[in-house]
């Protein structure tokens, strides 16, 4: 009858508290809330408004960039468009596309209407498109040359061959001829099997070139080293061929060698061969010089496909350009213009610049460069540490960079990439401004005091309403606290030993006085939990009448000796120093031991927690009278003459202010409790707020 007594009673107010507070309050709420949303929607627009700004500066600031490349590469024009062949070299224009990584072509357009193309950039010329000086060998060692052929290739006779090469080697004197001489001599040892004579002739061979050419198209220096590898394979000197092919792809990468198409091929066919065989063999003692070899291989294919997509400009590009050019409305002189263009499968933008004598010189400029280089720092420097993410895409709505939450964003503003640039879309997104930015707008305060009333008003609501139901709160606010300090009393070890232990494997702790640290904090942690997962089990048994207890005779000298060392061993804090006084004439008493330990264990964690700003804790064991008393003092934090009485009870924990802001999960001291009550003892607490708690626990010496 009482309990629907009282059911019907919180009913009651509850609807009082509904109808007299909470409908009010919430009118005042739902008004505030209607001006809020006038304020988040404006702040919106302050958002679109702001970022269409930053984004149109960045767009800006790219033209800018773009327009003092061409300034400074054009103003460092010095040729004559009419004096140079369609494939042609220029020192200083190198040296300027150098310094502008972005520049990935240059052309002039000549007065026939041709595209003329710097070969700086190219890896090789078109076949046909190489020029070289002609290899003159003088009449009479031509003479003589010609005659160890005959040997060779006539009579096939290789050993007479060599046997004249080696006669008349003196007789050679001009660069020429005795690059053709070595060439001959070194093709003829490979060929009668002396591989390591040959090696030698091809060294030297490669001492005396001077940048000469065997037949047409080969240099001479490239020649030897393609054969140095391959003479080095054969005989199963492996890290000498990795290392020349190595020199061989570093030469092609720097232009050391100018080839024309055939023989640009027919050279990386060979090394790429040998270093496929190389793999193969899965030798560990070439494997770094493996990874470089491949990485210097993927960088030539790259610069490879750079030069198929200029060819392929220069072959086609005619049309394109002139078509440009008969707009003459585009170009003034002394000034630049640019669009994008589509080439062999990649896209370009071209700018085309008229010098104050008529003639047109062009730029191809590298979209992705400029893209990686400058259009995505400036986006990460302008927008990197606001509250806006960004989305950069091209003409085709394939995405080219974006930062890393913009996919949990909300679109903001999207812009288009001005003429004259590449085609792209910069997308701003935002994450949705929340209602406390509208809360707290400037000049808006009124809607702060608004729902400071509310709060203010629903919180004494709240307060009074609860006060009929807080018996029953009360008790599962303790239980769920036990469970939360329970939780995060084992999460704690658990997460230090974890993460010692993962340092330990990943051997990022590499000096061994560290590790033995970790090695001993583990242990201890893995200790500390231990006595956790005991406590929690024994409290459980206890609750439920399954705790059973081994009473032996024990001698308690030793006894509390042996306790006496493990608490010094395991007192981690040692702010706070442990005092023993033990009598050494102690009687054996009949006890479990595990469970007195257990006892001892709990008093002492509690006495540490609660020591406040003392440095000593105090353990005493006397007899008196046929009792043993076991006294635990600390100097701390005391506790209330109101709260003496509930201490032992299950979940209970101090409300003071200084204790509630010291861990625990409030069943150490009622399991010390149970545990004493079984040995027929009683266990209680002398205790002053801010003067210390002692407990005292009471042990019969003589029972059954």
């Amino acid at each position: 009858m009482k309990r629907l007594q009282n059911f019907f009673t919180q009913r009651k107010i509850l609807i009082y508290f509904l109808v007299a507070i909470a409908a009010p309050c919430f009118a005042l709420l739902f008004l505030a809330f209607r001006g809020i949303q006038n304020d988040h929607a404006l702040i919106e627009k302050q958002n679109r408004t702001q970022a269409e700004g930053i984004g149109k500066e960045i767009i800006a600031a790219v033209e800018s960039h773009l327009d003092s490349i061409e300034k400074s590469f054009f103003s460092g024009i010095t040729v004559n468009p009419q004096q140079i062949f369609e494939i042609f070299s220029d020192t200083s224009l190198a040296r300027l596309s150098i310094n502008k990584p972005l520049v990935s072509g240059v052309f002039f357009v000549n007065s026939s209407g041709k595209i003329c193309i710097l070969d700086h950039h190219l890896q090789y010329l078109p076949n046909g498109a190489l020029r070289l000086p002609e290899s003159v060998i003088p009449a009479f060692e031509k003479t003589l040359l010609d005659e160890g052929e005959k040997f060779e290739f006539r009579k096939n006779n290789l050993l007479q061959a060599l046997k004249f090469y080696s006669k008349i080697e003196y007789k050679i004197i001009s660069q020429n001829g005795k690059i053709q001489l070595f060439n001959n001599i070194a093709r003829l040892q490979k060929r009668t099997g002396l591989q390591k004579e040959a090696m030698h002739t091809y060294r030297t061979m490669m001492r005396v070139q001077d940048g000469q050419y065997i037949g047409q198209f080969l240099p001479a220096e490239l020649v030897a080293l393609k054969e140095l590898s391959q003479l080095s394979f054969q005989q199963n000197n492996y890290r000498e061929t990795v290392d020349t092919i190595i020199t061989i792809f570093k030469g092609i990468i720097d232009r050391r060698w100018l080839m024309d198409e055939r023989s640009y091929t027919f050279i990386l066919d060979k090394t790429s061969t040998l270093i496929s065989d190389l793999v193969d063999l899965k030798r560990s003692d070439l494997y770094e010089s493996l990874i470089l070899a491949n990485f210097l291989e993927q960088r030539i294919k790259e610069l490879q496909t750079h030069t198929e997509t200029l060819i392929a400009f220069k072959e086609n590009a005619d049309e394109l350009i002139n078509s440009r050019l008969s707009e003459n409305q585009y170009f003034e002189k002394n000034r630049s213009y640019r669009f994008e263009q589509a080439i062999a499968g990649s896209t370009k933008l071209i700018s085309i610049y008229r010098d104050s004598s008529g003639f047109f010189f062009c730029m191809l400029l590298d979209p992705m460069l400029l893209s990686r280089d400058y259009v995505i720092p400036k986006l990460m420097q302008s927008l990197g540490n606001s509250k806006w993410t960004w989305k950069l895409e091209d003409s085709r709505e394939q995405l080219i960079a974006q930062s890393d939450t913009v996919l949990s964003a909300s679109f903001l503003a999207g812009l288009n990439f001005s003429a004259g640039l590449p085609k792209w879309s910069l997308d701003l997104y935002s994450e949705p401004s929340s209602m406390m930015q509208s809360f707290l707008i400037s000049g808006r305060s009124i809607y702060v005091y608004i729902f400071i009333l509310i709060v203010i008003v629903l919180t004494f609501g709240i307060v009074f309403t609860l006060q009929a139901m807080n018996h029953q709160l009360e008790i599962n606010h303790a239980k769920s606290n036990f469970i939360d300090s329970v939780s995060h009393d084992f999460k704690s070890p658990l997460t230090s030993i974890r993460q010692m232990v993962e340092m330990l494997y990943l051997e990022r702790v590499p000096d061994p006085f560290r590790k033995k640290e970790y090695y001993l904090s583990i242990q201890r942690q893995s200790e500390h939990l231990t006595k956790l997962v005991n406590n929690v089990i024994d409290f459980s048994k206890l609750d439920k009448g399954k705790r059973r207890f081994d009473f032996q005779l024990t001698n308690m000298s030793k006894f509390f000796k042996s306790i006496e060392e493990e608490l010094n061993d395991k007192n981690l804090n040692e702010v706070v120093q442990m005092r023993f006084q033990v009598s050494n004439d102690l009687p054996k008493v009949k006890l479990d031991q595990e469970g007195m330990r257990q006892v001892l264990y709990n008093l002492v964690d509690n006495a540490i927690k609660y020591s406040g700003d003392s440095k000593f804790v105090d353990i005493e064991v006397h007899t008196s009278t046929n009792r043993l008393e076991i006294v635990v003092q600390d100097y701390g934090v005391g506790i209330s003459d109101f709260e003496k009485s509930k201490i032992f009870e299950k979940y209970y924990r101090s409300k003071s202010q200084q204790s509630g802001r010291i861990k625990g999960s409030g069943i150490g001291l009622n399991i010390v409790k149970e545990i004493v009550s079984a040995h027929n003892g009683k266990v209680s607490i002398q205790s002053q707020s801010g003067m210390g708690s002692r407990f005292i626990v009471d042990l019969p010496l003589h029972q059954n």
